[in-house]
């Protein structure tokens, strides 16, 4: 009673392209080029397991690799994986014993009558007589996937799949795939799995030992044994199936691009009530500010009112990076004017003469933050009593953003806000053990960074006031306990409050001492305090946040592509202060990642 087994490893495979266009007459090409690389590196050489008996066990490795490529590509992090498998199709003679020709994979559908059919398709080549293409007895209930190789610093962030079981079923006439995930994370040093197949043969018809059931329930609990026995048709035939490895994301890193940045008075201002502002075509001689880049605007032109004038200028604009070093406006008006930046008063002058060279103003900028920022220009015309009064705005706000990270501030006070909500469950110790090492390396110390926490479920508690005192944060990390809904709004409103009065004996009033928020949540919020949706009274409470001046750092942890995208551009202060983590195992490497400048 022997039968003889074939497995193939399929990995799919990328192609590059190229686009011309062209139009009568006139003709205007562009090149469009790519290299187009595969994310994976994969072996596809056949694994072949021989002749084998009922009941033998037998291993064969495969690994699954990032490509060259895709490790010397900074923009990409980490790629998710799954292992499919396949029925397979081939060139058989002697009633399917012999393996002659071509092969290739079965598709699994439904008929009209909600039956399965594999259909292999055209056959490969012309068939000679005694020859038959059809789908091979189905190999795949019988082997199993386990990795078996360290994922750097994450920990079992694959899955497995058990022999005997069923390698795919039907939901609404759709197929699912019983299928084993895959996660390879460069950030984790985590680029190579080493899958280990395990063969677990079946026997035939009648012919099985009398331990079977116990040898397949030992293997797989749920399994039912009478369905894993081959009938005695199937003997001495060849086996086979098909594995797919199908890249399900690619994680893309937002580069942070640090340098010199300006915002300047032109038409793409918005003037408070009235729409764009508008150039001022003539300014007026004794003007004789100079801005380079800025351009004269007011909200008409010419003016047509010799009565005061009041207008304010509004522009909203993204910060890129992770800081703002350093930040000032150049400013010049006719007449008065009052500036506020993210809705805090950043200078003023009740001069009436702020237009000439010699009077104009240079305002320094604290408050800009990553992500985005709304400044706001009240000017003030004086009437004089002629239809031919000027008025005007010139202005230049200059920045340079950093890519610095906690670390980088080094007398940063940071509130780590971490969810304890039921969906977190037995995760929560791997929670728990990233957020100690998150303590440790961001060394709390009275000179240094302060740390303090807030913890959330169906609502927020402050547990740790902001301190210099490492153990207190370690002490309150090992009390949380995992228990009821996501209020995502409590937490951020409790983690701003810490920052609310800066000298208070928490939140220190330094101008060197910059307020973060470290959020970790595992999913979109679930409760809040209301009167809007969940989500929206999150957005105001991290906007509130933003307002204060706090940067939010967020990381979502095993989230669908929903609560990702929610996160990231919804509550995080922009996209490159968003992690994603596949599960809780990637917090350590990304929350210690968090309190490392770049370059050192």
């Amino acid at each position: 009673m022997k039968k003889k087994i074939i497995l193939a490893a399929i990995a799919l495979v990328a192609v590059a392209g190229g686009v011309a266009g062209l139009s009568a007459f006139e003709a205007h090409v562009i090149n469009v080029t790519a290299k187009i690389e595969n994310a994976l590196r994969v072996p596809t050489e056949p694994i072949d397991f021989g002749t084998v008996f009922p009941q033998e066990e037998l291993d064969r490795t495969f690994d699954v690799a990032l490509s060259q490529s895709f490790l010397d590509e900074n923009r990409v992090d980490d790629v998710e994986y799954a292992i499919r498998q396949k029925p397979k199709c081939g060139v058989t003679t002697d009633n399917g014993q012999t393996l002659v020709g071509p092969t290739g994979t079965g598709h699994v559908s439904l008929d009209s009558e909600d039956q399965v059919v594999i259909d292999c398709g055209p056959a490969p080549r012309d068939l000679t007589t005694g020859e038959t293409w059809d789908v091979l007895p189905l190999l795949c209930p019988y082997l199993s996937k386990h990795e078996i190789t360290e994922d750097g610093s994450e920990t079992n962030n694959d899955s497995d799949v058990p022999a005997f079981h069923e390698p795919w079923t039907f939901s609404n006439h759709q197929v699912v795939w019983t299928e084993a995930l895959g996660r390879l994370s460069k950030l984790a040093g985590d680029t190579l799995d080493t899958w280990n197949l395990d063969l677990k043969v079946p026997c035939f018809g009648g012919n099985c030992a009398q331990d079977w059931e116990a040898f397949v329930t030992g293997i797989n609990a749920s399994a039912t044994p009478a369905q894993y026995v081959q009938p005695i048709a199937e003997e001495h035939k060849v086996f086979g199936c098909d594995l797919w490895i199908e890249v399900n994301g690619v994680s893309v890193a937002v580069p942070c691009v640090p340098g010199d940045f300006t915002v300047v008075s032109d038409t793409t201002n918005t003037v408070e009530g009235n729409g764009n502002a508008v150039a001022v075509s003539s300014p007026h001689p004794s003007w004789t500010a100079s801005i380079p880049g800025a351009t004269w605007i007011w909200s008409e032109d010419p003016v047509s009112t010799e009565n005061n004038q009041t207008e304010t200028f509004v522009k909203q604009f993204n910060v890129s990076g992770t800081s703002v070093s350093a930040a000032s406006l150049m400013i010049a008006t006719d007449n008065t004017y009052s500036v506020e930046v993210n809705g805090s008063a950043v200078c003023s002058s009740a001069d009436e003469n702020n237009f000439q060279l010699g009077t104009q103003d240079v305002c320094p900028v604290t408050n800009l933050v990553a992500g985005a920022n709304t400044l706001e220009i009240t000017v003030n015309n004086i009437g004089v009593g002629s239809s031919a009064n000027p008025a005007g705005l010139l202005y230049k706000l200059s920045y340079t953003t950093a890519c610095g990270t906690l670390g980088c501030a080094e007398k940063a006070d940071a509130m780590l806000v971490l969810d304890r909500s039921g969906s977190v469950g037995d995760n929560l110790t791997d929670l728990k053990n990233a957020a100690h090492a998150f303590v440790t390396a961001l060394s709390p110390a009275t000179d240094g960074a302060h740390l303090g926490q807030v913890s959330f479920s169906s609502s927020a508690t402050l547990d740790v006031h902001l301190t210099a005192d490492g153990s207190v944060v370690d002490t309150a990390i090992d009390a949380l306990v995992s228990a009821g809904f996501t209020n995502l709004e409590d937490a951020l409103l409790q983690a701003t409050a810490e920052f609310a009065n800066p000298g208070d004996g928490h939140d220190r009033a330094d101008a060197d001492s910059a307020d973060f928020i470290v959020l970790i949540t595992d999913g979109a919020p679930t409760a809040s305090n209301g009167p809007d949706t969940h989500e929206q009274d999150a957005i105001n409470a991290a906007n509130a946040a933003d307002a204060a001046g706090i940067t939010i750092y967020v990381v979502g942890v095993g989230t669908d592509t929903s609560t990702a995208d929610f996160l990231e551009n919804s509550i995080a202060t922009s996209p490159a202060h968003y992690f994603d983590a596949a599960d809780f195992d990637d917090l350590q490497a990304i929350l210690e990642s968090l309190t490392t400048c770049n370059g050192d």
